[in-house]
């Protein structure tokens, strides 16, 4: 990544880094503690096991990746970046992490994918792709956007209400969902406990766990590998119909 100003903001930036991003395993403890808040849950939809049934095997042997964990219940596998947009990406979860980040951290100033490109150093493309999968995310949410960085309020949708008779009723329920309610995330301070040495800026961290927590409840749009599967199964499941049906 490369080297900043030593501004406040830039600080900040470096402060996060140091405690959250780069280090091996904090990243992927910070996300857990964020999405399961009482344990590790089967994302399976048919599942959703917990407790006793889940098992961790992340890091027992060395073709294990860290973060893994066993469903007793459907036998299935799974990692905390399952069922979430970090799902299946090439893009390492610290660098996730890092933008959200950038993007929250930023206040004034519209970040674009040439700042992420040269932050990451990756290629313009990826830069894109990132930005483009967590504008997507963001699209479902309907609460405020107060409380988030520049760059993801522009991606949020605006819900204030355009007649000035609606706006006393608009202002109540700011009010309730700023704490939480209406499924604004509430925001914990969980970041601030992965923490080290040098802590960033409590408002940074608020924004960002704010962000994080709306890209862990999104759903994900399916990819084109997913699609085609869903198509050919759905051609298979035609094919044995027709099969089955008595020919006149």
């Amino acid at each position: 990544m490369s080297a900043s100003a030593p501004s406040s903001h830039d600080l900040s930036l470096a402060a996060f880094t140091i405690n959250i991003a780069e280090s091996n395993f904090r990243h992927t403890q910070a996300l857990e503690a964020l999405r399961w808040p009482d344990g590790p849950v089967c994302p399976k939809s048919s599942c959703g096991a917990k407790g006793p049934a889940i098992a961790k095997i992340g890091g027992v042997k060395q073709s294990h990746r860290s973060g893994l964990y066993r469903c007793k219940s459907c036998r299935g596998q799974f990692t905390v970046t399952v069922g979430t947009i970090f799902e299946r990406s090439k893009v390492p979860l610290n660098d996730w992490l890092w933008v959200g980040h950038i993007l929250s951290s930023n206040q004034k100033v519209l970040v674009t994918a040439a700042e992420v490109q040269t932050e990451l150093t990756v290629t313009y493309k990826t830069a894109l792709k990132i930005l483009k999968r967590i504008a997507a995310a963001l699209r479902g949410y309907k609460g405020f956007n107060v409380g988030f960085g520049y760059t993801v309020r522009v991606f949020l949708t605006n819900t204030r209400p355009l007649k000035p008779e609606n706006l006393e009723i608009w202002r109540d329920k700011y009010k309730t969902r700023r704490g939480g309610g209406d499924g604004v995330p509430k925001v914990t301070g969980l970041l601030a406990t992965f923490a080290l040495e040098v802590t960033p800026a409590e408002d940074d961290l608020e924004r960002t766990e704010r962000l994080l927590r709306l890209l862990l409840a999104a759903v994900p749009k399916p990819s084109k590998s997913a699609k085609k599967k869903v198509a050919k199964l759905r051609r298979l499941e035609r094919s044995a119909v027709l099969a089955a049906t008595p020919q006149s």
